[in-house]
Protein backbone atom coordinates (compact mmCIF):
# COMPACT_ATOMS: atom_id res chain seq x y z
CA UNK A 1 0.00 0.00 0.00
CA UNK A 2 1.09 3.61 -0.78
CA UNK A 3 1.65 5.89 1.78
CA UNK A 4 0.97 8.91 -0.42
CA UNK A 5 -2.79 10.09 -0.66
CA UNK A 6 -4.32 11.84 -3.28
CA UNK A 7 -7.29 14.03 -2.54
CA UNK A 8 -9.37 16.05 -5.43
CA UNK A 9 -12.34 17.80 -3.74
CA UNK A 10 -14.37 19.41 -6.00
CA UNK A 11 -18.03 21.12 -6.33
CA UNK A 12 -19.55 17.67 -7.32
CA UNK A 13 -17.55 14.86 -6.53
CA UNK A 14 -14.58 13.67 -4.05
CA UNK A 15 -11.89 11.17 -6.18
CA UNK A 16 -9.18 10.20 -3.95
CA UNK A 17 -6.51 7.78 -4.80
CA UNK A 18 -3.46 6.21 -2.72
CA UNK A 19 -1.82 3.27 -4.47
CA UNK A 20 -4.14 1.15 -6.70
CA UNK A 21 -7.11 2.03 -4.01
CA UNK A 22 -9.28 4.64 -5.32
CA UNK A 23 -12.58 6.28 -4.22
CA UNK A 24 -15.10 8.50 -5.73
CA UNK A 25 -18.18 9.69 -4.01
CA UNK A 26 -20.32 12.73 -4.09
CA UNK A 27 -18.86 15.78 -2.39
CA UNK A 28 -21.53 15.48 0.24
CA UNK A 29 -21.38 12.15 1.04
CA UNK A 30 -18.35 12.32 3.70
CA UNK A 31 -19.34 9.18 5.56
CA UNK A 32 -18.32 7.24 2.54
CA UNK A 33 -15.03 9.05 2.14
CA UNK A 34 -14.07 8.55 6.12
CA UNK A 35 -15.59 4.99 5.74
CA UNK A 36 -12.97 4.92 2.74
CA UNK A 37 -10.01 6.25 4.42
CA UNK A 38 -10.28 4.64 7.66
CA UNK A 39 -9.76 1.41 5.69
CA UNK A 40 -6.30 2.30 4.01
CA UNK A 41 -3.66 1.00 5.67
CA UNK A 42 -0.11 2.43 5.52
CA UNK A 43 -1.27 5.65 4.62
CA UNK A 44 1.29 8.42 5.76
CA UNK A 45 1.32 11.41 3.70
CA UNK A 46 -1.90 13.35 2.33
CA UNK A 47 -1.81 16.31 -0.43
CA UNK A 48 -5.34 17.79 -1.45
CA UNK A 49 -7.24 20.60 -3.54
CA UNK A 50 -10.34 21.84 -2.48
CA UNK A 51 -12.38 24.20 -4.44
CA UNK A 52 -16.26 22.98 -2.35
CA UNK A 53 -15.90 25.99 0.16
CA UNK A 54 -13.86 26.87 3.31
CA UNK A 55 -16.00 24.60 5.65
CA UNK A 56 -15.33 21.25 3.30
CA UNK A 57 -11.51 22.11 3.40
CA UNK A 58 -11.18 22.40 6.95
CA UNK A 59 -13.68 19.17 7.46
CA UNK A 60 -10.70 17.65 5.26
CA UNK A 61 -7.93 18.45 7.15
CA UNK A 62 -9.95 17.92 10.56
CA UNK A 63 -10.66 14.34 8.96
CA UNK A 64 -6.79 13.48 7.87
CA UNK A 65 -5.04 14.50 11.17
CA UNK A 66 -7.27 12.89 13.20
CA UNK A 67 -6.23 9.86 11.27
CA UNK A 68 -2.23 10.65 11.93
CA UNK A 69 -2.03 11.74 8.24
CA UNK A 70 1.66 14.64 7.72
CA UNK A 71 -0.28 17.49 5.68
CA UNK A 72 1.34 18.38 2.89
CA UNK A 73 1.25 21.73 3.39
CA UNK A 74 3.60 21.52 6.71
CA UNK A 75 5.99 19.62 4.50
CA UNK A 76 6.86 21.65 1.85
CA UNK A 77 4.60 25.09 1.37
CA UNK A 78 6.69 26.23 -1.52
CA UNK A 79 4.36 23.25 -3.31
CA UNK A 80 1.41 25.23 -2.82
CA UNK A 81 -0.75 25.37 -4.92
CA UNK A 82 0.66 22.64 -7.54
CA UNK A 83 3.85 25.46 -6.94
CA UNK A 84 2.38 27.53 -9.69
CA UNK A 85 2.49 31.56 -9.83
CA UNK A 86 -0.89 33.11 -10.69
CA UNK A 87 -0.95 36.34 -12.62
CA UNK A 88 -4.71 36.51 -12.30
CA UNK A 89 -5.99 39.86 -10.50
CA UNK A 90 -6.95 38.44 -7.43
CA UNK A 91 -4.96 35.09 -7.10
CA UNK A 92 -6.10 34.16 -3.99
CA UNK A 93 -9.63 33.56 -5.67
CA UNK A 94 -8.20 31.18 -8.43
CA UNK A 95 -9.61 27.67 -7.72
CA UNK A 96 -6.85 25.38 -6.62
CA UNK A 97 -7.93 22.53 -8.60
CA UNK A 98 -7.00 24.87 -11.84
CA UNK A 99 -3.22 25.72 -10.33
CA UNK A 100 -2.92 21.74 -10.05
CA UNK A 101 -4.18 20.99 -13.16
CA UNK A 102 -1.86 23.63 -14.83
CA UNK A 103 0.85 22.14 -13.02
CA UNK A 104 0.09 18.40 -14.21
CA UNK A 105 -0.47 19.97 -17.56
CA UNK A 106 2.75 21.51 -17.71
CA UNK A 107 4.62 18.48 -16.96
CA UNK A 108 2.88 16.40 -19.57
CA UNK A 109 2.65 18.85 -22.80
CA UNK A 110 6.62 19.87 -21.59
CA UNK A 111 5.54 23.38 -22.56
CA UNK A 112 3.26 26.14 -22.16
CA UNK A 113 -0.34 24.97 -22.99
CA UNK A 114 -4.11 25.30 -22.46
CA UNK A 115 -5.66 23.55 -19.78
CA UNK A 116 -9.28 22.08 -20.44
CA UNK A 117 -11.42 20.98 -17.04
CA UNK A 118 -14.66 19.51 -18.57
CA UNK A 119 -16.26 19.18 -15.01
CA UNK A 120 -19.03 21.31 -13.22
CA UNK A 121 -17.73 23.81 -14.73
CA UNK A 122 -15.87 24.27 -17.88
CA UNK A 123 -12.84 26.34 -17.28
CA UNK A 124 -10.11 26.84 -20.34
CA UNK A 125 -6.79 28.41 -18.88
CA UNK A 126 -3.90 29.80 -20.22
CA UNK A 127 -0.30 28.07 -18.72
CA UNK A 128 2.80 29.76 -19.72
CA UNK A 129 5.49 27.27 -19.07
CA UNK A 130 9.73 28.75 -19.02
CA UNK A 131 13.41 29.57 -17.00
CA UNK A 132 11.12 30.39 -14.06
CA UNK A 133 8.62 28.02 -13.53
CA UNK A 134 4.70 27.68 -15.08
CA UNK A 135 2.46 30.47 -14.83
CA UNK A 136 -1.70 30.63 -14.72
CA UNK A 137 -2.12 33.38 -17.07
CA UNK A 138 -5.99 33.28 -16.73
CA UNK A 139 -8.74 31.74 -18.31
CA UNK A 140 -12.05 31.34 -18.59
CA UNK A 141 -15.29 29.52 -16.73
CA UNK A 142 -18.38 28.40 -18.27
CA UNK A 143 -21.77 26.47 -17.16
CA UNK A 144 -20.30 22.54 -17.04
CA UNK A 145 -22.73 20.25 -19.19
CA UNK A 146 -24.72 19.27 -16.09
CA UNK A 147 -25.18 23.22 -14.89
CA UNK A 148 -26.55 23.82 -18.91
CA UNK A 149 -28.72 20.68 -18.77
CA UNK A 150 -30.26 22.35 -14.97
CA UNK A 151 -30.60 26.30 -16.28
CA UNK A 152 -32.36 25.17 -19.40
CA UNK A 153 -34.92 23.24 -16.74
CA UNK A 154 -34.41 25.72 -14.19
CA UNK A 155 -34.95 28.58 -15.82
CA UNK A 156 -38.12 27.93 -17.79
CA UNK A 157 -41.96 27.26 -17.18
CA UNK A 158 -41.99 23.59 -19.64
CA UNK A 159 -38.44 22.76 -21.05
CA UNK A 160 -37.42 18.90 -19.09
CA UNK A 161 -34.42 18.08 -17.19
CA UNK A 162 -32.41 15.99 -19.80
CA UNK A 163 -29.32 13.67 -19.47
CA UNK A 164 -26.76 14.79 -22.88
CA UNK A 165 -24.43 12.55 -21.18
CA UNK A 166 -26.63 9.76 -22.50
CA UNK A 167 -26.05 10.41 -25.78
CA UNK A 168 -23.24 8.87 -27.64
CA UNK A 169 -23.73 11.25 -30.70
CA UNK A 170 -26.48 13.96 -30.32
CA UNK A 171 -27.78 15.21 -33.86
CA UNK A 172 -27.94 19.32 -33.48
CA UNK A 173 -31.43 18.69 -35.50
CA UNK A 174 -33.68 18.10 -32.89
CA UNK A 175 -36.60 16.46 -33.50
CA UNK A 176 -38.97 16.95 -30.35
CA UNK A 177 -38.43 18.99 -27.31
CA UNK A 178 -36.05 16.58 -25.42
CA UNK A 179 -33.22 16.22 -28.22
CA UNK A 180 -33.48 19.74 -28.76
CA UNK A 181 -32.42 20.57 -25.46
CA UNK A 182 -30.02 17.51 -25.38
CA UNK A 183 -28.23 18.95 -28.64
CA UNK A 184 -28.12 22.72 -27.14
CA UNK A 185 -26.28 21.39 -23.93
CA UNK A 186 -23.96 18.28 -25.97
CA UNK A 187 -23.03 20.83 -28.68
CA UNK A 188 -22.86 23.97 -26.61
CA UNK A 189 -20.74 22.73 -24.22
CA UNK A 190 -18.43 21.48 -27.05
CA UNK A 191 -18.25 24.52 -28.47
CA UNK A 192 -17.68 27.10 -26.08
CA UNK A 193 -14.65 24.52 -25.44
CA UNK A 194 -13.60 25.75 -29.18
CA UNK A 195 -13.99 29.09 -29.05
CA UNK A 196 -12.29 29.40 -25.91
CA UNK A 197 -9.47 27.48 -26.46
CA UNK A 198 -8.99 29.52 -30.05
CA UNK A 199 -9.84 33.17 -28.38
CA UNK A 200 -7.65 32.23 -25.34
CA UNK A 201 -4.67 30.63 -27.16
CA UNK A 202 -4.78 34.04 -29.20
CA UNK A 203 -5.03 36.31 -26.59
CA UNK A 204 -2.20 34.55 -24.37
CA UNK A 205 0.00 34.25 -27.50
CA UNK A 206 0.44 30.96 -27.51
CA UNK A 207 -0.45 29.96 -31.10
CA UNK A 208 0.21 26.42 -31.61
CA UNK A 209 0.05 25.26 -27.95
CA UNK A 210 -1.08 21.70 -27.51
CA UNK A 211 -4.33 21.23 -24.97
CA UNK A 212 -4.45 19.06 -21.92
CA UNK A 213 -7.85 18.13 -21.20
CA UNK A 214 -9.28 16.64 -17.99
CA UNK A 215 -12.60 16.39 -16.06
CA UNK A 216 -15.56 14.22 -16.28
CA UNK A 217 -16.82 14.76 -19.64
CA UNK A 218 -13.17 14.93 -21.34
CA UNK A 219 -14.65 12.27 -23.73
CA UNK A 220 -16.96 14.73 -24.80
CA UNK A 221 -14.89 17.90 -25.84
CA UNK A 222 -11.66 16.02 -26.50
CA UNK A 223 -12.93 14.37 -29.62
CA UNK A 224 -13.87 18.19 -30.65
CA UNK A 225 -10.75 19.52 -30.49
CA UNK A 226 -8.81 16.97 -32.14
CA UNK A 227 -11.37 17.64 -34.96
CA UNK A 228 -10.88 21.50 -35.13
CA UNK A 229 -6.94 20.41 -35.59
CA UNK A 230 -5.58 20.73 -31.68
CA UNK A 231 -3.20 18.47 -29.90
CA UNK A 232 -4.84 17.52 -27.21
CA UNK A 233 -3.55 15.37 -24.52
CA UNK A 234 -6.02 13.41 -22.44
CA UNK A 235 -5.19 13.19 -18.68
CA UNK A 236 -9.29 11.78 -16.64
CA UNK A 237 -7.49 12.58 -13.27
CA UNK A 238 -4.90 15.61 -13.73
CA UNK A 239 -5.32 17.56 -10.31
CA UNK A 240 -4.85 13.70 -8.74
CA UNK A 241 -1.90 12.99 -10.70
CA UNK A 242 -0.68 16.69 -10.28
CA UNK A 243 -0.78 15.76 -6.35
CA UNK A 244 0.53 12.70 -6.01
CA UNK A 245 3.66 14.06 -7.89
CA UNK A 246 3.60 16.50 -5.80
CA UNK A 247 3.82 13.71 -2.93
CA UNK A 248 6.72 11.50 -5.05
CA UNK A 249 8.48 14.97 -4.42
CA UNK A 250 7.51 15.80 -0.82
CA UNK A 251 8.28 11.91 -0.06
CA UNK A 252 12.08 12.21 -1.63
CA UNK A 253 12.85 15.02 0.41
Amino acid sequence: MSELLAIDLGNTRLKARCGSSRHACPTSDTASFERWLDGLLGARLVAWSCVAGPERDAWLERTCRARGLDVWREVRPDLARGGVRCEAAQPARVGSDRLWAASGAVRIAGRSCLVVQAGTCLVVDAVESGAGGAALLGGAIAPGLALLERALHVGTATLPLVDARSASRAPALGRDTEAACIAGAWHGLRGAALELCARLADEAGLGGAPVCATGGDLALVAPALRQAGWSVHEAPELVLDALEQALVEIAAC
